[in-house]
């Protein structure tokens, strides 16, 4: 199932190690997303993609506060003229990638109101099927 993020979701690209080398928001249901190479000026510190290193991309939903990882459907590089099934870092490289999140409602979301609270707040969660859950909450204020 594909799912259209509304608008001001934020896109990230990261890299093997996990760390953010990409950004863009949501706008009119796309999203124009800037990849930064490492910058060898940093001597030996990497922060940024590096030649030929595999991406994967997440999708955070300002609104719901919910992280998505985005499985990549087909990417095609516009300078090589290529597609494929990865998104791989190629400096100055131009690509179009067209993607899918697992069904939203497959995820366990969990939200209270009003955030923080006082003496009481509203706790709502929906899990993925029907059952029981159980739920413990703690006062951290007396530890």
């Amino acid at each position: 199932m594909q799912i259209t993020f509304p608008e001001g979701t934020e896109i990230g690209v990261y890299n093997g190690n996990g760390t953010v080398v990409g950004s863009g928001v949501v706008h009119l249901g796309r999203a124009s997303v800037t990849i930064w190479g490492d910058n060898i000026a940093t001597n030996g510190v990497i922060d940024g993609a590096i030649e030929g290193e595999h991406l994967s991309i997440k999708a955070y939903d300002v609104k719901n506060s919910q992280m998505y990882k985005v499985n990549l459907g087909e990417v095609t590089d516009l300078g090589l003229n290529t597609k494929s099934k990865d998104l791989t870092y190629r400096t100055n490289g131009l690509y179009i990638v067209n993607g899918s999140t697992p069904d939203i409602s497959s995820e366990l979301r969990i939200n209270n109101s009003p955030n923080p609270f006082g003496n009481s707040t509203l706790v709502e969660f929906t899990l993925p099927e029907s059952g029981f859950a159980d739920i413990t909450v703690y006062n951290l204020q007396r530890y």
